[in-house]
């Protein structure tokens, strides 16, 4: 049942339907899109070269929902028409962001539901690979599996996760690399003393535990790039909420994980486009500090811990940011001393080797 603020009251224009039989359709692309036409044609173009060879022969269609009600895409209608599994939507009015994420899930038709944001792109492999894993029982009580993906700027370069803080100068990166492997080995050492086995899995589960160790930051990060959920479930889960305003993806999904299970698999099938979205800009980072960190004060008990986890956190902004977020929360200013960084460090990575999380050491930086 869907909750009343899904907005049921302002209607999507259909200016392209899709062709293809609504109970064939197994998984549905929705693009949630607006105002940003030139990257949108990557996106669905990305999302439309996809090799199902592999893929147990799965139909899928793409759902494309502007947010914009002046929007004119009459250059889409023509350059798609030939492709009978593309439909294009047009909101009476905007319904915010995460009212747009759920308007896609109302209109798609697949047994799961796939996000992808107009800025972002699919690997080709990305329907061959995730249909897989839906296809397997193993995974039958999920509700999502996340995706993982990698980065590129807005220009096209890639961006590896060891390379994000090239900027640090070689001595520092060195420095940091050295103390890096100097934890892991230790890690290493010890899980092999204490006869602790440790796999390398393909797929994790993701629990509130996991996802609340990371707070303020979020584990299950952006829901782009492939994000897919039962539709059903999703429905059952009250959808996408505005709590939380930019930082609504993470408080929906720690209301998620409570009620149903979330995987994430290590492959990366999406590519993540850094640079033009509105996460970058300095007003969004610190509304996510404000938010994350009245999160953290709710879900974590630990008084000491948290106000780490803070400080940790601001150490690393640019100054005029911290300084802002340290009046809005009234903080006192503060720099943990080497120990203090050096020990976080050491439990972090003893939770994440244990949790099966290795692979994310790259993605958090630690």
């Amino acid at each position: 049942m869907l909750p009343k603020d899904f907005y049921e009251d302002v209607p999507s224009r259909c200016v392209k339907e899709c062709g293809l039989n609504a109970d064939d359709i197994f998984i549905s692309i929705a693009i949630p899109t607006y105002k940003r036409t030139d990257l949108l044609e990557q996106a669905i173009n990305s999302a439309l070269n996809q090799d199902v060879t592999g893929g147990g022969g799965v139909k899928y269609e793409i759902v494309v929902v502007s947010n914009d009600p002046s929007a004119d895409l009459s250059h889409f209608i023509e350059k798609y028409k030939n492709f009978d599994n593309i439909s294009f939507y047009v909101n009476a009015e905007n319904l915010g962001l995460a009212g747009n994420m759920n308007r896609g899930a109302m209109l798609a038709h697949g047994k799961f539901v796939s996000y992808l944001h107009d800025d972002d792109l699919l690997k080709p492999n990305y329907i061959q690979e995730i249909s897989k894993i839906l296809l397997d029982e193993k995974y039958n009580d999920a509700l999502c599996i996340l995706n993982s993906f990698e980065f590129i700027q807005f220009d096209g370069t890639e961006i590896k996760y060891e390379n994000t803080e090239l900027k640090q100068g070689a001595l520092k990166i060195f420095a940091k690399t050295f103390v890096r492997k100097i934890l892991e080995a230790f890690i290493n050492l010890a899980f092999k003393f204490h006869n602790f086995k440790f796999d390398r899995k393909d797929i994790i589960e993701i629990t509130p535990e996991i996802a609340l160790h990371f707070l303020p930051g979020s584990i299950y990060m952006a829901p782009s790039c492939g994000t897919v959920f039962n539709r059903e479930k999703f429905f059952e889960a009250g959808g996408w909420s505005e709590e939380g305003e930019m930082s609504y993806d993470l408080y929906s999904f720690l209301r998620f994980n409570e009620q149903f299970k979330i995987y994430r698999i290590k492959e990366a099938l999406g590519i993540y486009r850094n640079g033009v979205n509105i996460s970058s800009q300095r007003s969004t980072r610190i509304n996510f500090c404000r938010n994350d960190f009245a999160l953290l004060d709710r879900k974590c008990k630990d008084e000491k811990s948290n106000q780490i986890k803070k400080y940790l956190r601001l150490r690393f902004m640019p100054h005029d940011e911290r300084d802002e977020v340290y009046r809005i929360l009234n903080l006192k200013p503060y720099t943990p001393s080497f120990l203090e960084l050096l020990l976080y460090r050491i439990k972090n990575y003893w939770f994440i080797k244990s949790h099966n999380l290795d692979y994310l050491l790259n993605i958090k930086g630690i």
